[in-house]
């Protein structure tokens, strides 16, 4: 047969034979009693969600919508106070329906919604034309703060975009270490101004607005008025402030219906007081009961909304303002059912708390919702006059401070197992290509990880093999040759010896006798690193390699070399007994030229055979020489991959190695074809 048309053959063969253990590979791993082998694909840790996603990604099931006319869609808010849902469905004759619910989210007791109070503002320094001015802000906050900032309005005018308007400047403050109160959460700021200019009418009055920002993103303002004419303050607006309880970190903060003790000071004029609503439209008009030269207010205001409030003075066109949060009390509304007949009928519209992270809804959930880590599931049924689903649902949700959002409700989906026939062509399909899926442990494909551990497994147990094969088959030669002979009776005592110990064994001899008696070599690793942990280059790295392969390459040297040693020695006895080395003899030939060229040759049919079987060993690495000598290879990665349960690296490493001891075989026959002329391809 010519080798083209036996390797086509062969090729062919080697195909069928794969398949055969891919097919026995998906009946151990997949066709497993109830949901078994789906369980080996997931991790403890894992979400319900990425379950499903992995169920899907290796062929255990598809997305189907989930049965009935179920809608959801998921919601995180992003400030407290009363959210409103208005929940449309369009029908297929272009009807429309709609109803409304809302619902509360309130403020954490640990977490920090309180503007920072502006405890003073002013100049330190005399203002001049022509000059830059100095500024300070104190300012206290149970935090700590992000920054502050300043904006200057100057009298004179400047042309922006062709049209003259008042010069403005802002500039952060910058804070004063040794001035700073850490103990009592008080903080001092300064800053210059640029040279300040008139204006072209001869006006001297410039405004400054202080912004003062914590970590939690609360805004505080103040403001003031100076006259470079004079040098004086003529406006000032500060020391706003809510009287809310704040202990440790937890914060007791009112409810509807609550009182709060506001407080801000004022001077240069009549100013007045109000509380902005959290939609940023309405307001509470305060006034004062009793006030006085600073033009104090302190007084009570009875909150009437939920949500973030801000208590605000104005004088003189200038503002101030102060935020804090307001809570609510009220109940969960019940779900909402359309009271209609008309189609599209809407009903079952109601909110509910989701774990975030699993989606699942959280039983008997504080209500109301609480802002921390806080995402809504708004649920709605929507059927068209025929019964079926509506095909698109929107829900408009209105946030406390007026601004909209608005979102189509999904149909939920659902995994839906797949047959025991869907799953085998999805199966061949994927480990045809080498698509192993995505390993737990590494979060990479696992082909990947696995030509990550091939090179050192290759080169460990690729030079054991060869080293001991040629030693194993020049020895077991000698040996046959000079039978009866004290050399075989030695041989075959030391190499039984060696066969028969274990390699766990071994390998803990070589080290304690080589690394913890003599030193000579490190205990474990594949090298190629500095003491330092630095990669090493060239020879340094060569020889650092050597040093570290070499006990684990001796102990697999020798163990390998005992086997092949009595398998050699047996398959030359069976030869040299036959016709064609009497036939050798007789000619005259050299001893030399009998042993290897006739009877060495043809013995070495087994052994090729048993190397080929070998082969799969230089990629699947001996588990146990490779974990205790910490080689970075493919033993490990199976040791590992076994122990964290990381199902896909395990799988496509078998995988790996049945196709290289096929590969082996068909290697195999081609060495026979060779060493034996009886032998046809």
């Amino acid at each position: 047969m010519k080798l083209r048309t036996y390797l086509v053959k062969r090729t062919i063969h080697m195909m069928i034979t794969l398949l055969i253990v891919l097919v026995l590979l998906f009946v151990l791993y997949r066709m497993m009693p109830g949901n078994a082998a789906a369980q080996m694909m997931m991790n403890p840790m894992m979400t319900e969600n990425e379950i499903n996603l992995v169920l899907v990604r290796y062929g255990f099931g598809r997305w189907v919508d989930y049965p009935g006319e179920y809608k959801v869609t998921n919601y995180q808010p992003s400030d407290i106070g009363t959210y409103n849902v208005m929940v449309t469905a369009t029908g297929d004759d272009d009807q429309t329906d709609s109803f409304e619910t809302q619902f509360d989210v309130n403020a954490p007791e640990g977490v920090d919604l309180i503007a920072p109070q502006i405890l003073d503002i002013g100049l330190l320094s005399t203002p001049t034309i022509g000059d830059g001015l100095e500024l300070y802000l104190m300012v206290h906050d149970e935090g700590s703060l992000r920054g502050a900032e300043v904006t200057m309005t100057a009298p004179n005018h400047v042309v922006v975009d062709d049209e003259a308007v008042q010069y403005t400047e802002s500039f952060d403050l910058s804070q004063i270490a040794n001035m700073t109160d850490e103990t009592n959460k008080i903080y001092y700021y300064t800053g210059t101004t640029s040279d300040l200019v008139l204006g072209e009418d001869g006006s001297s009055d410039f405004q400054l607005v202080f912004e003062v920002e914590d970590r939690g993103w609360n805004m505080a303002t103040a403001a003031m008025e100076f006259d470079t004419s004079t040098g004086l303050e003529t406006v000032k607006l500060w020391n706003l402030s809510a009287d809310i309880l704040v202990s440790d970190g937890i914060y007791t903060y009112p409810e509807i219906g609550d009182s709060v003790s506001l407080y801000s000071m004022a001077t240069g004029g009549t100013p007045t007081f109000s509380v902005l609503m959290p939609n940023l439209e309405d307001t509470d008009s305060l006034s004062m009961t009793g006030p006085s030269a600073m033009n104090e207010f302190d007084d009570n205001y009875v909150t009437t909304d939920n949500g973030l409030m801000m208590f605000q003075v104005e004088m003189n066109g200038l503002h101030a303002g102060f935020t804090f949060p307001v809570n609510s009390a009220r109940a969960m509304p019940d779900a909402v059912d359309d009271d209609d007949s008309t189609y599209p009928l809407l009903s079952d519209l109601h909110v509910i708390a989701i774990n975030s992270g699993t989606g699942v809804e959280i039983p008997d959930a504080d209500y109301p919702f609480l802002l921390s880590d806080l995402k809504l599931q708004i649920n709605a049924t929507a059927l068209n006059s025929d019964d079926s689903r509506c095909a698109e649902v929107i829900a408009l949700i209105v946030r406390p401070d007026g601004t909209s959002t608005e979102t189509s409700l999904s149909h939920p989906r659902i995994v839906e197992m797949r047959t025991m026939a869907e799953q085998f062509v999805i199966y061949m399909k994927t480990m045809l290509v080498f698509d192993f899926g995505t390993s737990y442990m590494y979060q990479r494909p696992s082909w990947e990880v696995l030509l990550e551990r091939v090179p050192s497994t290759a080169l460990l147990f690729g030079t054991a093999l060869v080293l001991s094969y040629v030693v194993g088959i020049s020895v077991g030669v000698l040996v046959a040759w000079r039978r009866g002979t004290v050399f075989e009776m030695g041989t075959i005592i030391t190499t039984l010896f060696f066969y028969s110990m274990p390699i766990f064994w071994f390998a803990l001899i070589m080290q304690w006798i080589f690394y913890s008696q003599l030193g000579w070599f490190p205990l474990g690793g594949v090298g190629g690193i500095s003491p330092e942990g630095d990669p090493l280059h060239g020879l340094e790295w060569f020889s650092d390699i050597l040093w570290h392969l070499a006990m684990p390459l001796v102990t697999l040297m020798i163990l390998g070399l005992a086997g092949n040693i009595l398998l050699m020695r047996s398959a030359m006895l069976e030869v040299i007994g036959e016709d064609f080395t009497v036939t050798a003899k007789a000619k005259g030939l050299k001893e030399r030229t009998v042993i290897y060229k006739h009877v060495a040759r043809n013995a070495m049919l087994p052994v090729v055979t048993a190397m080929a079987m070998s082969i799969g060993g230089i990629i699947s690495g001996g588990v146990l020489t490779e974990t205790i000598f910490s080689w970075y290879g493919m033993g490990t990665l199976l040791i590992e991959g076994t122990l964290t349960k990381d199902f896909p690296v395990v799988q496509g490493a078998f995988y790996v190695l049945a196709l290289i001891t096929i590969l082996g075989n068909m290697m195999a026959d081609m060495l026979y074809a060779w060493l034996d002329p009886r032998v046809q391809l």
